[in-house]
């Protein structure tokens, strides 16, 4: 399934940041996004080298040649095709005076606490925050504009 946006959290003092995978788009409903680093956008790139080394034209070629080291960048983008996404479910819940609570559940690599940091910084309402057990791990207002 393809991930619209993978939303990199900082680090909040001590605690470990990670990445928040946004499957359809939510996290912009609860918090304000335009200080993240969205690595979809961005694209996910790694700087791979190559060893110098000989290779042969053929088996058992009589005469193989050289081939220089060299490196490049492989850009991994956002497309998966099999497998599920990295880290813990932390699902988000809102009221936000709608008629029925918002809920939606995100996928994150990083500790629960640094996300709960961000988000008291960020909320754009009260948003209760589910941890990977399925317990209120934090009630979180929404941040003073």
């Amino acid at each position: 399934m393809k991930v619209t946006h993978i939303w990199e959290i900082p680090d909040q003092l001590s605690m470990r940041g990670g990445d928040l995978y946004d499957t359809y788009g939510n996290l912009t409903y609860f918090a304000d996004t335009t200080t993240l680093t969205d690595k979809v956008s961005n694209g996910v790139d790694k700087a791979i080298s190559v060893k110098a080394h000989t290779a042969s034209r053929f088996m058992r070629d009589p005469a193989p040649y050289s081939v220089q080291a060299t490196g490049y960048t492989r850009s991994y983008g956002n497309g998966r095709n099999k497998g599920a996404l990295p880290g813990y479910t932390v699902v988000f819940v809102s009221d936000a005076g709608l008629p029925g609570e918002e809920r939606r559940s995100f996928q994150y690599t990083g500790t629960l606490s640094a996300l709960v940091a961000w988000l008291k910084d960020e909320a754009k309402m009260l948003v209760d925050v589910y941890g990977p057990s399925g317990s209120l791990t934090a009630s979180v207002p929404a941040a003073a504009p």
